[in-house]
Protein backbone atom coordinates (compact mmCIF):
# COMPACT_ATOMS: atom_id res chain seq x y z
CA UNK A 1 0.00 0.00 0.00
CA UNK A 2 0.67 3.34 -0.42
CA UNK A 3 1.49 5.72 2.53
CA UNK A 4 -0.26 8.58 2.32
CA UNK A 5 2.77 10.61 1.94
CA UNK A 6 3.69 8.40 -1.26
CA UNK A 7 -0.44 8.97 -2.14
CA UNK A 8 0.19 13.00 -1.77
CA UNK A 9 3.92 12.68 -4.01
CA UNK A 10 2.63 11.50 -6.50
CA UNK A 11 -0.60 13.19 -6.79
CA UNK A 12 2.01 15.93 -6.32
CA UNK A 13 3.73 14.80 -9.08
CA UNK A 14 0.65 14.58 -10.88
CA UNK A 15 -0.28 18.43 -10.49
CA UNK A 16 3.17 19.01 -11.74
CA UNK A 17 3.15 17.16 -14.88
CA UNK A 18 -0.34 18.59 -15.28
CA UNK A 19 1.09 22.06 -14.72
CA UNK A 20 3.87 21.82 -16.33
CA UNK A 21 1.58 20.50 -19.57
CA UNK A 22 -0.49 23.89 -19.07
CA UNK A 23 2.72 25.72 -18.79
CA UNK A 24 3.96 24.31 -22.40
CA UNK A 25 0.45 25.29 -23.56
CA UNK A 26 0.80 28.94 -22.34
CA UNK A 27 4.84 29.02 -23.46
CA UNK A 28 3.31 28.04 -27.13
CA UNK A 29 0.79 30.15 -26.90
CA UNK A 30 2.62 33.18 -26.18
CA UNK A 31 5.38 32.23 -29.07
CA UNK A 32 2.51 32.21 -31.29
CA UNK A 33 0.89 35.33 -30.38
CA UNK A 34 4.76 37.08 -30.53
CA UNK A 35 4.60 35.57 -34.28
CA UNK A 36 1.51 37.02 -34.92
CA UNK A 37 2.53 40.32 -33.22
CA UNK A 38 5.32 40.79 -34.98
CA UNK A 39 3.27 39.70 -38.22
CA UNK A 40 0.92 42.24 -37.81
CA UNK A 41 3.12 44.80 -36.97
CA UNK A 42 4.86 44.18 -39.99
CA UNK A 43 1.95 44.14 -42.25
CA UNK A 44 0.67 47.08 -40.55
CA UNK A 45 3.72 49.00 -41.01
CA UNK A 46 3.72 48.11 -44.97
CA UNK A 47 -0.11 49.40 -44.96
CA UNK A 48 0.98 52.58 -43.88
CA UNK A 49 4.25 53.26 -45.72
CA UNK A 50 2.67 52.07 -48.88
CA UNK A 51 -0.18 54.49 -48.16
CA UNK A 52 1.96 57.46 -47.87
CA UNK A 53 4.04 56.30 -50.98
CA UNK A 54 0.83 56.45 -52.96
CA UNK A 55 -0.22 59.49 -51.58
CA UNK A 56 2.95 61.02 -52.23
CA UNK A 57 2.51 59.58 -55.96
CA UNK A 58 -1.63 60.87 -56.27
CA UNK A 59 -0.26 64.22 -54.85
CA UNK A 60 2.99 64.38 -57.03
CA UNK A 61 0.45 63.25 -60.16
CA UNK A 62 -2.11 65.76 -59.49
CA UNK A 63 0.27 68.93 -58.90
CA UNK A 64 1.82 68.14 -62.39
CA UNK A 65 -1.85 68.54 -63.50
CA UNK A 66 -2.36 71.62 -61.60
CA UNK A 67 0.80 72.95 -62.87
CA UNK A 68 0.03 72.13 -66.14
CA UNK A 69 -3.54 74.29 -65.88
CA UNK A 70 -1.82 77.07 -64.24
CA UNK A 71 0.59 77.33 -67.02
CA UNK A 72 -3.04 77.11 -69.64
CA UNK A 73 -4.21 80.06 -67.90
CA UNK A 74 -0.58 81.52 -68.25
CA UNK A 75 -0.71 81.33 -71.72
CA UNK A 76 -4.28 81.87 -72.13
CA UNK A 77 -3.10 85.36 -70.52
CA UNK A 78 -0.42 85.57 -73.37
CA UNK A 79 -2.95 84.29 -76.52
CA UNK A 80 -5.63 87.59 -75.53
CA UNK A 81 -3.19 89.95 -74.97
CA UNK A 82 -2.33 90.86 -78.35
CA UNK A 83 -6.03 91.61 -79.43
CA UNK A 84 -5.61 94.17 -76.61
CA UNK A 85 -2.62 95.73 -77.31
CA UNK A 86 -2.83 95.72 -81.38
CA UNK A 87 -5.18 98.93 -80.22
CA UNK A 88 -1.92 100.69 -78.86
CA UNK A 89 0.46 99.54 -80.90
CA UNK A 90 -1.08 99.44 -84.49
CA UNK A 91 1.32 96.78 -85.61
CA UNK A 92 -1.35 94.05 -86.55
CA UNK A 93 1.87 91.86 -88.26
CA UNK A 94 3.65 92.08 -85.00
CA UNK A 95 0.40 91.38 -82.48
CA UNK A 96 -0.63 88.66 -84.97
CA UNK A 97 2.47 86.80 -84.77
CA UNK A 98 2.42 86.97 -80.83
CA UNK A 99 -0.42 85.50 -80.50
CA UNK A 100 0.25 82.79 -82.63
CA UNK A 101 3.42 82.00 -80.63
CA UNK A 102 1.59 82.23 -77.49
CA UNK A 103 -1.24 80.07 -78.88
CA UNK A 104 1.30 77.52 -80.38
CA UNK A 105 2.92 77.17 -77.11
CA UNK A 106 -0.90 77.00 -75.58
CA UNK A 107 -1.75 74.04 -77.97
CA UNK A 108 1.55 72.26 -77.27
CA UNK A 109 1.09 72.27 -73.28
CA UNK A 110 -2.43 71.49 -73.87
CA UNK A 111 -1.65 68.46 -75.81
CA UNK A 112 0.98 67.34 -73.32
CA UNK A 113 -1.81 67.36 -70.97
CA UNK A 114 -4.53 65.69 -72.87
CA UNK A 115 -1.91 62.84 -73.59
CA UNK A 116 -1.65 62.61 -69.91
CA UNK A 117 -4.87 62.18 -68.79
CA UNK A 118 -6.48 59.87 -71.74
CA UNK A 119 -3.23 57.41 -70.21
CA UNK A 120 -5.64 56.97 -67.30
CA UNK A 121 -8.77 54.83 -67.03
CA UNK A 122 -10.06 56.39 -63.86
CA UNK A 123 -13.76 58.44 -64.34
CA UNK A 124 -11.99 61.68 -62.73
CA UNK A 125 -9.59 61.73 -65.44
CA UNK A 126 -12.35 61.34 -68.09
CA UNK A 127 -14.16 64.56 -66.58
CA UNK A 128 -11.15 66.82 -66.85
CA UNK A 129 -10.37 65.48 -70.12
CA UNK A 130 -13.85 66.78 -71.21
CA UNK A 131 -13.05 70.36 -69.09
CA UNK A 132 -9.38 70.27 -71.50
CA UNK A 133 -11.41 69.66 -74.47
CA UNK A 134 -13.58 72.57 -73.55
CA UNK A 135 -11.21 74.97 -72.83
CA UNK A 136 -9.68 74.10 -76.38
CA UNK A 137 -12.57 75.15 -77.99
CA UNK A 138 -12.78 78.43 -75.83
CA UNK A 139 -9.31 79.00 -77.34
CA UNK A 140 -10.22 78.35 -80.79
CA UNK A 141 -13.39 80.84 -80.10
CA UNK A 142 -10.94 83.08 -78.85
CA UNK A 143 -8.58 83.07 -81.55
CA UNK A 144 -10.94 83.61 -84.48
CA UNK A 145 -11.92 86.94 -82.83
CA UNK A 146 -8.84 88.26 -82.31
CA UNK A 147 -8.40 87.31 -86.21
CA UNK A 148 -11.74 89.76 -86.41
CA UNK A 149 -10.00 92.43 -84.96
CA UNK A 150 -6.58 92.04 -87.05
CA UNK A 151 -8.75 92.32 -89.72
CA UNK A 152 -10.96 95.11 -88.78
CA UNK A 153 -7.53 97.31 -87.85
CA UNK A 154 -5.70 96.43 -91.32
CA UNK A 155 -9.00 97.52 -93.07
CA UNK A 156 -8.88 101.30 -90.66
CA UNK A 157 -12.35 100.56 -89.06
CA UNK A 158 -11.25 100.82 -85.64
CA UNK A 159 -14.98 101.08 -84.10
CA UNK A 160 -15.58 97.86 -85.50
CA UNK A 161 -12.70 96.19 -84.15
CA UNK A 162 -13.18 97.80 -80.41
CA UNK A 163 -16.46 96.15 -81.16
CA UNK A 164 -14.55 92.36 -81.78
CA UNK A 165 -12.55 92.94 -78.64
CA UNK A 166 -15.43 92.98 -76.36
CA UNK A 167 -16.12 90.02 -77.93
CA UNK A 168 -13.24 88.51 -77.73
CA UNK A 169 -13.16 89.77 -74.36
CA UNK A 170 -16.21 87.65 -73.78
CA UNK A 171 -14.35 84.22 -75.20
CA UNK A 172 -11.53 85.39 -73.03
CA UNK A 173 -13.75 85.34 -70.21
CA UNK A 174 -15.34 81.80 -70.94
CA UNK A 175 -11.75 80.69 -71.65
CA UNK A 176 -10.60 81.38 -67.91
CA UNK A 177 -13.95 79.85 -66.87
CA UNK A 178 -12.80 76.75 -68.78
CA UNK A 179 -9.52 76.75 -67.07
CA UNK A 180 -10.30 77.59 -63.45
CA UNK A 181 -13.61 74.88 -63.65
CA UNK A 182 -10.57 72.31 -64.32
CA UNK A 183 -8.28 73.61 -61.64
CA UNK A 184 -11.02 73.50 -59.00
CA UNK A 185 -11.47 70.18 -60.19
CA UNK A 186 -8.47 69.17 -60.10
CA UNK A 187 -7.85 70.60 -56.75
CA UNK A 188 -10.86 68.75 -55.46
CA UNK A 189 -9.69 65.50 -56.71
CA UNK A 190 -6.38 66.09 -54.53
CA UNK A 191 -8.14 66.37 -51.28
CA UNK A 192 -10.05 63.74 -52.22
CA UNK A 193 -7.19 61.45 -52.70
CA UNK A 194 -5.81 63.03 -49.70
CA UNK A 195 -8.68 62.00 -47.50
CA UNK A 196 -8.63 58.44 -48.50
CA UNK A 197 -5.36 57.76 -47.50
CA UNK A 198 -5.86 59.23 -44.35
CA UNK A 199 -8.89 56.70 -44.22
CA UNK A 200 -6.87 54.13 -44.51
CA UNK A 201 -3.97 55.37 -42.18
CA UNK A 202 -6.74 55.87 -39.76
CA UNK A 203 -8.11 52.34 -40.26
CA UNK A 204 -4.55 51.02 -39.79
CA UNK A 205 -4.17 52.87 -36.26
CA UNK A 206 -7.48 51.38 -35.47
CA UNK A 207 -5.74 48.25 -36.36
CA UNK A 208 -2.99 48.97 -33.47
CA UNK A 209 -5.19 49.83 -30.75
CA UNK A 210 -7.08 46.00 -31.30
CA UNK A 211 -3.53 44.53 -30.72
CA UNK A 212 -2.55 46.63 -27.96
CA UNK A 213 -5.82 45.66 -26.78
CA UNK A 214 -5.05 42.08 -27.45
CA UNK A 215 -1.35 42.18 -25.64
CA UNK A 216 -3.00 43.62 -22.98
CA UNK A 217 -5.74 40.85 -22.62
CA UNK A 218 -2.77 38.04 -22.76
CA UNK A 219 -0.58 40.47 -19.95
CA UNK A 220 -3.76 40.38 -17.66
CA UNK A 221 -4.51 36.04 -17.94
CA UNK A 222 -0.67 35.27 -17.75
CA UNK A 223 -0.86 37.63 -14.52
CA UNK A 224 -4.12 35.49 -13.34
CA UNK A 225 -2.76 31.98 -14.90
CA UNK A 226 0.32 32.91 -12.37
CA UNK A 227 -1.36 33.65 -9.24
CA UNK A 228 -3.59 30.31 -9.94
CA UNK A 229 -0.94 28.08 -10.62
CA UNK A 230 1.01 29.76 -7.08
CA UNK A 231 -1.79 29.30 -5.11
CA UNK A 232 -2.55 25.77 -5.96
CA UNK A 233 1.34 24.61 -5.42
CA UNK A 234 1.04 26.43 -1.74
CA UNK A 235 -1.58 24.15 -1.51
CA UNK A 236 0.52 21.19 -2.15
CA UNK A 237 3.25 22.05 -0.47
CA UNK A 238 1.80 20.61 3.12
CA UNK A 239 0.82 17.17 1.25
CA UNK A 240 3.99 16.74 -0.56
CA UNK A 241 6.99 17.09 0.73
CA UNK A 242 9.60 15.78 -2.10
CA UNK A 243 7.60 17.73 -5.03
CA UNK A 244 7.73 21.01 -2.88
CA UNK A 245 10.91 21.67 -3.77
CA UNK A 246 10.18 20.82 -7.71
CA UNK A 247 6.79 23.09 -7.28
CA UNK A 248 8.38 25.71 -5.47
CA UNK A 249 11.02 26.04 -8.35
CA UNK A 250 8.47 26.15 -11.23
CA UNK A 251 6.18 28.59 -9.40
CA UNK A 252 9.69 30.77 -9.07
CA UNK A 253 10.39 30.00 -12.66
CA UNK A 254 6.99 30.71 -13.79
CA UNK A 255 6.86 34.36 -11.07
CA UNK A 256 9.96 35.56 -12.88
CA UNK A 257 8.21 34.88 -16.48
CA UNK A 258 5.38 37.23 -15.26
CA UNK A 259 7.54 39.34 -14.27
CA UNK A 260 9.96 39.63 -17.36
CA UNK A 261 7.18 39.74 -19.58
CA UNK A 262 5.24 42.74 -17.99
CA UNK A 263 8.43 44.58 -17.35
CA UNK A 264 9.20 44.21 -21.01
CA UNK A 265 5.21 44.85 -22.05
CA UNK A 266 4.80 47.75 -19.49
CA UNK A 267 6.97 50.45 -21.49
CA UNK A 268 5.04 49.88 -24.75
CA UNK A 269 1.73 49.50 -22.98
CA UNK A 270 2.14 52.86 -21.14
CA UNK A 271 3.37 54.81 -25.00
CA UNK A 272 -0.42 53.13 -26.33
CA UNK A 273 -2.28 54.35 -23.27
CA UNK A 274 -0.71 57.21 -23.52
CA UNK A 275 -1.46 57.87 -26.70
CA UNK A 276 -5.43 56.79 -26.54
CA UNK A 277 -5.70 58.96 -23.74
CA UNK A 278 -4.53 61.98 -26.22
CA UNK A 279 -7.22 60.41 -29.00
CA UNK A 280 -9.67 60.51 -26.02
CA UNK A 281 -8.68 63.86 -24.99
CA UNK A 282 -9.33 65.36 -28.51
CA UNK A 283 -12.65 65.48 -28.58
CA UNK A 284 -13.77 69.08 -28.77
CA UNK A 285 -16.93 71.42 -29.31
CA UNK A 286 -17.84 72.32 -32.88
CA UNK A 287 -16.63 75.85 -32.16
CA UNK A 288 -13.42 74.26 -31.19
CA UNK A 289 -13.55 72.02 -33.93
CA UNK A 290 -14.29 74.61 -36.30
CA UNK A 291 -11.51 76.69 -34.41
CA UNK A 292 -8.81 73.86 -34.98
CA UNK A 293 -9.64 73.70 -38.79
CA UNK A 294 -9.04 77.41 -39.16
CA UNK A 295 -6.12 76.86 -37.95
CA UNK A 296 -5.22 73.89 -40.06
CA UNK A 297 -5.97 75.98 -42.97
CA UNK A 298 -3.49 78.65 -42.09
CA UNK A 299 -0.38 76.27 -42.08
CA UNK A 300 -1.89 74.72 -45.14
CA UNK A 301 -1.41 78.27 -46.66
CA UNK A 302 1.38 78.55 -44.84
CA UNK A 303 2.79 75.45 -46.31
CA UNK A 304 1.59 76.17 -49.93
CA UNK A 305 3.70 79.52 -49.44
CA UNK A 306 6.95 77.23 -49.01
CA UNK A 307 6.45 74.67 -51.09
CA UNK A 308 5.58 77.27 -53.95
CA UNK A 309 9.06 79.04 -52.71
CA UNK A 310 10.86 75.70 -52.62
CA UNK A 311 9.84 75.09 -56.42
CA UNK A 312 10.95 78.21 -57.54
CA UNK A 313 13.91 77.78 -56.06
CA UNK A 314 14.44 74.52 -57.23
CA UNK A 315 13.84 76.04 -61.03
CA UNK A 316 16.19 78.59 -60.32
CA UNK A 317 19.09 75.99 -59.83
CA UNK A 318 17.99 74.16 -62.61
CA UNK A 319 17.70 77.08 -65.07
CA UNK A 320 20.40 79.03 -66.73
CA UNK A 321 20.75 82.44 -66.05
CA UNK A 322 18.13 84.05 -68.61
CA UNK A 323 16.32 81.52 -69.44
CA UNK A 324 12.90 81.58 -69.79
CA UNK A 325 12.47 85.23 -68.76
CA UNK A 326 9.67 86.99 -70.80
CA UNK A 327 11.66 90.64 -70.54
CA UNK A 328 10.21 93.62 -71.80
CA UNK A 329 11.17 97.46 -70.91
CA UNK A 330 9.78 98.01 -67.66
CA UNK A 331 9.62 102.01 -65.99
CA UNK A 332 11.34 101.73 -62.88
CA UNK A 333 10.42 104.58 -61.20
CA UNK A 334 6.34 103.72 -61.87
CA UNK A 335 6.93 99.72 -60.79
CA UNK A 336 8.09 101.24 -57.31
CA UNK A 337 5.30 104.02 -57.37
CA UNK A 338 2.83 100.74 -57.45
CA UNK A 339 4.94 98.63 -55.06
CA UNK A 340 5.13 101.92 -52.61
CA UNK A 341 1.18 102.26 -53.06
CA UNK A 342 0.65 98.45 -52.66
CA UNK A 343 2.29 98.18 -49.34
CA UNK A 344 0.81 102.08 -48.45
CA UNK A 345 -2.15 100.92 -46.39
CA UNK A 346 0.02 98.39 -44.69
CA UNK A 347 2.86 101.08 -43.90
CA UNK A 348 0.06 103.57 -42.47
CA UNK A 349 -1.12 101.10 -40.16
CA UNK A 350 2.40 100.34 -38.84
CA UNK A 351 3.39 103.88 -38.87
CA UNK A 352 6.25 103.72 -41.57
CA UNK A 353 6.87 106.11 -44.21
CA UNK A 354 7.56 104.63 -47.80
CA UNK A 355 9.43 107.01 -49.63
CA UNK A 356 11.09 106.68 -53.28
CA UNK A 357 14.21 108.93 -54.79
CA UNK A 358 14.20 107.56 -58.38
CA UNK A 359 16.07 108.60 -61.83
CA UNK A 360 14.34 108.23 -64.88
CA UNK A 361 15.19 104.33 -65.33
CA UNK A 362 14.25 101.87 -67.74
CA UNK A 363 14.72 98.17 -67.61
CA UNK A 364 14.36 95.11 -69.76
CA UNK A 365 13.47 92.31 -67.06
CA UNK A 366 10.65 89.78 -66.15
CA UNK A 367 7.87 91.76 -65.02
CA UNK A 368 6.59 89.35 -62.82
CA UNK A 369 9.88 88.27 -61.10
CA UNK A 370 10.87 91.85 -60.72
CA UNK A 371 7.81 92.73 -59.13
CA UNK A 372 8.04 89.39 -56.76
CA UNK A 373 11.51 90.53 -55.76
CA UNK A 374 10.84 94.56 -54.98
CA UNK A 375 7.80 92.97 -53.20
CA UNK A 376 9.86 90.58 -50.96
CA UNK A 377 12.08 93.03 -49.80
CA UNK A 378 9.75 95.84 -48.65
CA UNK A 379 7.86 93.18 -46.99
CA UNK A 380 10.45 92.40 -45.28
CA UNK A 381 11.46 95.93 -44.47
CA UNK A 382 7.72 96.46 -42.90
CA UNK A 383 7.99 93.44 -41.17
CA UNK A 384 11.42 94.95 -39.09
CA UNK A 385 10.69 98.56 -39.03
CA UNK A 386 9.18 100.01 -36.21
CA UNK A 387 6.90 102.81 -36.02
CA UNK A 388 7.94 106.22 -36.65
CA UNK A 389 10.59 104.04 -39.10
CA UNK A 390 10.90 105.02 -43.00
CA UNK A 391 11.51 102.53 -45.91
CA UNK A 392 13.14 104.22 -48.69
CA UNK A 393 12.93 102.53 -52.64
CA UNK A 394 15.47 104.35 -55.22
CA UNK A 395 16.71 103.76 -58.59
CA UNK A 396 19.52 104.35 -60.71
CA UNK A 397 21.68 103.36 -63.56
CA UNK A 398 25.26 103.44 -64.52
CA UNK A 399 27.10 102.77 -68.06
CA UNK A 400 26.45 99.14 -67.67
CA UNK A 401 24.04 98.59 -65.14
CA UNK A 402 20.74 99.51 -63.46
CA UNK A 403 20.53 99.50 -59.49
CA UNK A 404 17.26 98.98 -57.55
CA UNK A 405 17.20 99.62 -53.81
CA UNK A 406 15.13 99.37 -50.89
CA UNK A 407 16.64 100.31 -47.56
CA UNK A 408 15.17 100.98 -43.79
CA UNK A 409 16.27 102.25 -40.60
CA UNK A 410 14.72 99.39 -38.80
CA UNK A 411 16.34 96.88 -36.54
CA UNK A 412 18.70 95.34 -39.14
CA UNK A 413 20.60 92.19 -38.74
CA UNK A 414 23.43 91.33 -36.43
CA UNK A 415 27.12 90.54 -37.91
CA UNK A 416 26.99 87.05 -36.62
CA UNK A 417 24.12 86.09 -39.10
CA UNK A 418 25.35 88.19 -42.21
CA UNK A 419 26.55 85.57 -43.44
CA UNK A 420 23.88 82.90 -43.53
CA UNK A 421 20.87 85.78 -44.43
CA UNK A 422 20.39 84.22 -47.98
CA UNK A 423 20.16 80.53 -46.51
CA UNK A 424 16.60 78.83 -46.88
CA UNK A 425 14.57 78.83 -43.56
CA UNK A 426 17.76 80.98 -42.57
CA UNK A 427 15.53 84.41 -40.42
CA UNK A 428 17.14 86.91 -38.37
CA UNK A 429 17.13 86.41 -35.22
CA UNK A 430 15.35 89.47 -34.52
CA UNK A 431 11.83 89.06 -34.23
CA UNK A 432 9.46 90.72 -36.87
CA UNK A 433 6.30 92.16 -35.81
CA UNK A 434 3.52 89.57 -34.96
CA UNK A 435 1.73 90.26 -37.75
CA UNK A 436 4.50 89.94 -40.47
CA UNK A 437 6.33 86.51 -39.38
CA UNK A 438 8.57 85.20 -42.37
CA UNK A 439 9.18 81.72 -43.72
CA UNK A 440 12.67 82.02 -44.10
CA UNK A 441 12.35 81.79 -48.57
CA UNK A 442 11.92 85.38 -48.84
CA UNK A 443 15.82 86.86 -49.27
CA UNK A 444 16.78 83.80 -51.62
CA UNK A 445 13.80 83.71 -53.53
CA UNK A 446 14.91 87.42 -54.66
CA UNK A 447 18.63 86.88 -54.68
CA UNK A 448 17.58 83.69 -57.11
CA UNK A 449 15.46 85.97 -59.15
CA UNK A 450 18.03 88.76 -59.42
CA UNK A 451 20.54 85.90 -60.56
CA UNK A 452 18.12 84.58 -63.24
CA UNK A 453 18.47 88.23 -65.11
CA UNK A 454 22.67 87.84 -64.77
CA UNK A 455 22.66 90.14 -61.61
CA UNK A 456 23.80 90.44 -58.33
CA UNK A 457 22.52 91.29 -54.89
CA UNK A 458 24.36 93.23 -52.14
CA UNK A 459 23.13 93.35 -48.05
CA UNK A 460 24.56 95.93 -45.56
CA UNK A 461 23.11 96.15 -42.87
CA UNK A 462 24.02 97.11 -38.61
CA UNK A 463 21.89 95.49 -35.84
CA UNK A 464 19.35 98.80 -34.29
CA UNK A 465 21.11 100.79 -37.74
CA UNK A 466 18.70 99.02 -40.58
CA UNK A 467 19.51 97.45 -43.60
CA UNK A 468 20.53 97.94 -47.04
CA UNK A 469 19.53 95.92 -49.87
CA UNK A 470 21.18 96.81 -54.01
CA UNK A 471 20.39 94.82 -56.51
CA UNK A 472 21.73 95.52 -59.38
CA UNK A 473 20.69 94.43 -63.22
CA UNK A 474 22.76 94.45 -66.28
CA UNK A 475 21.85 96.53 -68.78
CA UNK A 476 20.67 95.06 -71.94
Amino acid sequence: MFSANAINAERGQAHARFFRRRLDVVYFALAIFDILTISAALMLDHIVTTAFERSVHLSQEWSEHLDGLLDLQRLAQQVDAPGNDVFYSHDVAEERARRDAAQAEFTARWRELVADVEAEPDEEYAALLLMLRQADASMQGMVRDSEVIFEEMEAGDVVAAGRGMAIMDRSFGRLIADVEEAIAWVEQIQMGKIADQLEMARGARRMELLIAGAIFFIIIAVVVYGVYVGRVTRENDDKIARSVSDLEQARQRLARYADNVSHELRGPVSKMRVGMEVLLAQDRSTAEYQEGVASSLEECERLSSIIDGLLFLARAENTQAGAGLQRVAIDVPEKLARIADFFGAAAERAGVAIGIDAAPVTLNADRILLQRAITNLVSNALSHTRAGGRIGLSARQTETSVEIGVSDNGEGIPDSEQAFIFDRFRSSAVKPKSDGAGLGLGLPITKAIVELHGGSLMLTSAAGSGTHVVMTFPRA
